[in-house]
């Protein structure tokens, strides 16, 4: 990494009429999406927008990781379907309302697609919505998971909405 990139993230700024947490994801940017790349914990994909002087904007980003969709089948049983999780996506205030987190997502699914058809199973998209983007979400054609599905959480994220989307048949 170099020191360009840090001062990229460092303006990296999230609109807090669009979302209930952004010093979250603007501490993620900075601080812990290349330490969760190294673990294993996630991928972070930025985007970026370059200046005049050669200089670049981070513009937004995305994390992904494994996952599944939990489903309970009956009493005391449960089935895990294979999945994708955005686990961090967010657009810096100055790039918003110009289609780049639906570019995300779209780029998302591509890659799922292809991770689909040459490596590993994929059922689904998954990921918990910040509060006041469920809207954008729904937009996209995900759906709020129901009472009988469940989706690894972490404590930052038990106050967003789980919401799901079916990419392939199986």
């Amino acid at each position: 990494m170099t020191s360009e990139y840090y001062g990229a993230a460092n303006r990296f700024t999230v609109n807090e009429e669009s979302c209930d947490n952004p010093v979250h994801y603007e501490s993620y940017i900075k601080q812990s999406a290349i330490t969760d790349n190294k673990l294993g914990l996630g991928t972070t994909y930025i985007f970026c927008g370059y200046k005049e002087d050669d200089t670049y904007d981070i513009m937004d980003f995305i994390t992904i990781k494994a996952s599944s969709l939990v489903k309970e089948m009956g009493q005391d049983e449960k089935m895990g379907y294979p999945a994708l999780e955005i686990s961090e996506l967010a657009v810096d205030k100055r790039y918003e309302r110009q289609g780049i987190g639906r570019d995300m997502v779209d780029f998302i699914i591509g890659l799922a697609g292809i991770l689909n058809s040459e490596y590993l199973g994929i059922q689904y998209l998954l990921l918990c919505a910040d509060p006041k983007s469920v809207g954008f979400y729904k937009k996209l054609g995900f759906q709020k998971i129901s009472n009988m599905e469940a989706i690894p959480r972490e404590l930052w994220n038990q106050p967003c909405v789980p919401m799901s989307i079916k990419l392939f048949k199986g």
